[in-house]
């Protein structure tokens, strides 16, 4: 499958971009300062490069095991290194090795996220996410560094850099190089040399003295990078993980899937508290668990981990059994005829014949649109509350049979 690799800032609206065949040889020239809305279609996997001043590569000594664990960890062992909150990052593991230090990524969460969702409303899904630095070339043994308009972009390994202006960075770049023992600097730092301005390049042992021309810059080594030593890192992990979309599933399956996942999720969670115990962060599972639990069951009161449990079994049990269930599924269905691609459902319930959803629509009139759709099935459907956020609007639907009523 052909590949689409966007390098784009968020805070800029325009971005560079070119295709790659499935052999990794490039298809047509680099698209430079185009707008998102030209952003080619077609069936291609997309890759996001993402600007390496928003990906900061982080590592730390942890004495725990598991990717699980290790998520967990990495905010409480690295919060002394940033301004923010830890609850405001989110970290991204690189692939470990026994007994080498954890290797991650910083990023802002609310940032992130709001990147990942302008692209997506141009039809542009990344299925991966690399920091801009990890795109250049790179063997064992070696640093890469290329000077490319302005910018600074370093790669040290097989998942570790950094980018910086250029100014900043080849001071960086010298800082981190003489503080490394002889036998841990890089037996040669290859250069590369895209536009200008390219900024003060230092005297460094094994530093190339003549670097390598590459006039189109950083998009201009993609192909060598994505085809040779290839990063194992993948930022769309944990909540940014790939989902697929399960609004065709809606019918008959989603009311018993969607308290199974709960089930499974408490489960889950709790099999990991006396962990959490441990590094001292269960005040935090606590309220994850309560949240979820919210969520499936809006109003009921929360009793601990293991009367949660209880309780979402036996509100299957009793809906396995009511008749009115077919006012349930029906009122699924006419949600999911309603054709709600733009209309993300996160959350509902269902009591007395009455139905809530609570959904996200990119506008209002996304939302009225959803809600006259279901009422010319018969549903009748009402917007209860529509709350404008970043990204688009938070809002509730109430839906009840034809006749309302209690089932």
């Amino acid at each position: 499958m052909e590949k689409l690799v966007i390098a784009w800032t968020p805070e800029h609206g325009d971005c560079d971009w070119l295709i790659l065949d499935r052999n990794g040889n490039r298809v047509g020239a680099i698209s430079r300062g185009a707008g998102l809305d030209s952003l080619p279609g077609g069936d291609r996997q997309v890759v996001w490069l993402l600007p390496g001043t928003q990906a900061l590569s982080v590592s730390a000594s942890l004495p725990v095991k598991g990717r699980d664990k290790l998520q967990r960890a990495l905010p409480y062992a690295l919060e002394e290194r940033f301004a923010e909150d830890p609850e405001e990052l989110f970290f991204a593991l690189a692939s470990t090795q026994p007994g080498e230090p954890v290797q991650a990524f910083a990023l802002e969460r609310e940032r992130f996220a709001e990147g990942l969702a302008r692209l997506r409303q141009h039809g542009a899904d990344p299925e991966r996410v690399l920091p801009d630095y990890l795109a250049l070339p790179w063997t064992p043994g070696e640093w890469t560094v290329l000077t490319d308009a302005g910018m600074l972009y370093v790669r040290q390994g097989r998942s570790a850099g950094f980018t910086m202006e250029s100014d900043a960075g080849w001071t960086v770049l010298r800082a981190r190089f003489e503080a490394l023992a002889g036998d841990e600097r890089p037996q040669r730092i290859r250069c590369i040399r895209g536009r200008e301005p390219h900024g003060p390049i230092p005297d460094l042992e094994g530093l190339e003295s003549d670097p390598e021309p590459v006039s189109e810059g950083l998009l201009g080594v993609v192909p060598e990078a994505l085809a040779g030593a290839a990063p194992d890192v993948e930022l769309l992990q944990g909540p940014f993980g790939r989902r697929q979309s399960w609004i065709p599933w809606l019918r008959p399956w989603l009311p018993a899937a969607a308290a199974l996942a709960a089930v499974v999720l408490l489960g889950l969670t709790g099999f990991t508290a006396s962990w959490v115990q441990a590094a001292q962060a269960n005040t935090r599972l606590e309220r994850e668990l309560r949240a979820h639990f919210h969520r499936v069951l809006p109003g009921a009161r929360w009793q601990g981990q293991s009367m949660a449990r209880a309780e979402i079994r036996q509100r299957l049990q009793q809906g396995a059994g009511q008749s009115g269930s077919s006012g349930l599924l029906a009122a699924l269905g006419a949600v999911a005829n309603a054709g709600t691609g733009k209309v993300r459902i996160q959350s509902f319930s269902y009591q007395a014949g009455t139905l809530q959803l609570q959904v996200h629509a990119p506008d209002v009139s996304t939302l009225d649109d959803l809600r006259s759709a279901v009422s010319g099935q018969g549903i009748h459907a009402t917007v209860q509350a529509a709350n404008q956020t970043k990204s688009g609007v938070d809002g509730t639907l109430k839906l009840e049979a034809a006749g309302g009523g209690a089932s």
